[in-house]
C-alpha cells in the first residue's frame, strides 16, 4: 500500500535539499496550479500525462502538509463518501 504521510516527507526532505520554499501555501497552489495546466496540455500522450499527474499529487500533498493535514486519511474519507453520495445532474455523463 502507498504510504502517503512517508512520500509527503520526502518531497519536503527534496525540497529543503534543494532549497525550494516550503510552506508558502499560495506558492504552492500557483505551482499546482501550472502542473494542472500541463496536464491538459498532454492528454494524448499517456507516457507524458502521467508523469504531469503524479506532479500534481506532489503539489496536493505539499499543500496539505503546509496546513498540517492528512492528505491520506483525507482520500480514504472522500473515496468512502463518493461512494454513497448523490451526484448534482450535469457532473457527469451518461
Amino acid at each position: 500500500m502507498l504510504d502517503i504521510k512517508k512520500l509527503t516527507q520526502e518531497v519536503l526532505d527534496n525540497k529543503i535539499k534543494n532549497r525550494f520554499p516550503t510552506g508558502d501555501l499560495n506558492h504552492e497552489f500557483d505551482l499546482l496550479g501550472k502542473e494542472v495546466t500541463e496536464v491538459g496540455e498532454v492528454l494524448d500522450n499517456p507516457t507524458k500525462l502521467i508523469k504531469e499527474l503524479a506532479d500534481v499529487v506532489i503539489f496536493a500533498m505539499s499543500m496539505a502538509r503546509i496546513v498540517g493535514q492528512d492528505l491520506e486519511q483525507a482520500i480514504v474519507d472522500k473515496v468512502e463518501f463518493n461512494k454513497n453520495r448523490t451526484y448534482k445532474a450535469g457532473t457527469y455523463r451518461e
